[in-house]
């Protein structure tokens, strides 16, 4: 019987591999069949990235964050035989951007988390495919240490980014916004979450560029103390982060206006009319270029 049904399978494989051998698609050049991948597999939305777990693969779907449906995955050409399985897998990332979403609450895992898993599975001449990466942190805490997350997931980022300077890393996170609905509606008014935006900018400018405004913040009146200019570490606490300091690994805010009568909020609450003006001038390059 184990006989029967292992030859049964041995012509199925032999007529699979034969299928595949008359398929058009396969007949043509390699070249061109790349390049029908390519434009096949290239999106025009960004890719999210969905992490896989008991009996689940990791995969990636058209981004699509309103859908009551389960993600599906993108690249459905790479099941229809082993040989387009063999030249397509992955191929989604090379012409794609791809985002990968994560939160800074509970056991959620952080964006970085979850790039370093994809990181991990995939092959150092496929991560060389990569040009365009969102990291989007979409919910949080309070407290600028939560900003950009664990520096431990931050540091495999900041490490690809340098060894892969085609590759775009964009870092957005909803704690850099003056009008920050996300983490607590209503608990802070207007013209304080003013005030934490540009404190936060101040703050990531001084860890991920070594640039030093703190100086246009007032004595007494800064949110962010000097200890959260760097991270904690149990060795060194005030290590600072020139690691960070890659050109292709860019942190933006979680908007892309700046508020309507954002001077007037910062002098509510501790900038001169002067101050003002030079902190609305900063946020317009950080949401413009990012830091």
């Amino acid at each position: 019987m184990k006989r029967v049904k292992k030859g049964r399978l041995q012509v199925l494989q032999r007529s699979a591999i034969a299928e595949q051998l008359q398929s058009p698609l396969l007949q043509l050049p390699g070249e061109l069949r790349n390049r029908i991948y390519e434009l096949a597999l290239s999106s025009e939305v960004p890719l999210v990235f969905h992490s896989g777990g008991y009996r689940k693969r990791s995969i990636f779907s058209v981004d699509a964050p309103t859908s009551p449906n389960e993600p599906v995955e993108f690249n459905q050409i790479k099941f229809t035989c082993r040989q387009l399985y063999i030249e397509t897998a992955c191929l989604e990332s090379k012409s794609s951007q791809l985002t990968f979403r994560g939160r800074r609450i509970s056991a959620s895992p952080e964006p970085a988390q979850l790039f370093n898993k994809f990181l991990e599975a995939t092959s150092v001449s496929k991560r060389s495919w990569l040009t365009q990466v969102t990291l989007d942190q979409i919910s949080g805490c309070f407290g600028a240490i939560n900003i950009i997350g664990n520096p431990s997931h931050l540091r495999p980022v900041a490490q690809f980014a340098r060894s892969n300077p085609r590759a775009r890393i964009d870092y957005t996170t909803c704690e850099f916004g003056s009008h920050n609905v996300d983490v607590m509606p209503g608990f802070l008014p207007m013209f304080t979450q003013t005030s934490r935006f540009m404190k936060t900018g101040i703050w990531l400018t001084h860890l991920a560029r070594s640039i030093d405004l703190r100086g246009i913040i007032p004595a007494g009146k800064s949110y962010l103390p000097d200890e959260y200019m760097f991270y904690h570490h149990a060795d060194q606490p005030n290590r600072r982060f020139e690691w960070l300091n890659v050109p292709n690994l860019k942190f933006w805010p979680g908007e892309k206006v700046l508020q309507e009568n954002s001077e007037r909020d910062l002098i509510l609450d501790w900038a001169t009319a002067e101050v003002a003006k030079v902190c609305a001038e900063y946020a317009k390059i950080w949401i413009k270029n990012g830091i």
